[in-house]
């Protein structure tokens, strides 16, 4: 009985974030030299982004037309790299699973290191015309006006 509790455990956290589903991430924390850095409310509404997995989980798509291709780590959890040159360098966005809600995001510059490390917070978007309470809920009230 404790190992199918383990293995269940174990396969919830792999399986953190469900594919073709719709989430919507915040950032909440930023860590500059070792230290956690707590972002407002208005940092944090700017750092708003949604991302999209497909169906085989190998590639994922951000709100801003970012792709990003899963990786192989020897660290537990999802790992998803985009790599874009500027100005001659080359910048790794990193999208890392962290928890069954988390993501860690940050961006690395070659002969530089990283240069952004945030934690951030996602939930699922649930659409309310494939909510089929919310239709049937809502022809209910129309017919009783």
């Amino acid at each position: 009985m404790k190992l199918f509790l383990l293995l269940f455990c174990l396969f919830s956290f792999l399986e953190a974030f469900e594919p073709k589903k719709l989430y919507q991430c915040v950032s909440k924390y930023r860590v500059v030299n070792g230290s956690p850095h707590e972002f407002t409310l208005k940092e944090q509404e700017k750092s708003l982004f949604r991302f999209v997995l497909n169906k085989k989980r190998t590639h994922l798509r951000t709100s801003d037309g970012m792709i990003y291709t899963k990786v192989k780590t020897k660290v537990k959890g999802d790992l998803y790299v985009s790599q874009v040159k500027v100005n001659g360098r080359s910048l790794k966005y990193k999208l890392k699973v962290a928890s069954k809600n988390g993501l860690y995001k940050s961006v690395a510059v070659t002969g530089y290191g990283n240069l952004v490390n945030e934690f951030v917070l996602c939930s699922k978007i649930v659409d309310p015309s494939k909510n089929t309470k919310a239709n049937n809920n809502s022809k209910k009230e129309n017919k009783t006006l």
